[in-house]
């Protein structure tokens, strides 16, 4: 099956494959989170974009990581908190003031 790498998501067959390559655990080497698949739901896991696919990141097997519900929030929430932060200072000086000010609570 070939893989369209404009498409958002992965297909469940390429979830599976990456599973397979991991493992069958989350590609967090922090996480001990195993998936006992087929017996375990392969839903329980997240298909992830090792390089973000908003940032240019393909649908390709060799791009993508499957990670636990956990470890996959962590990661989305730390990339959303960066962008957050870099379009702030981008768009205005007056940000770092604004946002030293919140540290020294």
């Amino acid at each position: 099956m070939k893989l369209n790498p404009n498409l958002r998501s992965f297909p469940l067959t390429t979830r599976k494959a990456i599973l397979r390559r991991q493992g069958n655990k989350c590609a967090n080497k922090k996480c001990h989170w195993r998936c006992a698949y087929p017996l375990f739901p392969i839903w329980a896991f997240e298909t992830d974009h090792i390089r973000e696919f908003s940032q240019g990141g393909r649908t390709t097997l060799e791009n993508g990581q499957v990670l636990c519900r956990g470890c996959h929030q962590k990661k989305s929430r730390a990339y959303a908190s960066e962008r957050w932060i870099t379009r702030i200072f981008k768009q205005d000086d007056r940000a770092i003031n604004i946002l030293m000010s919140f540290k020294s609570f």
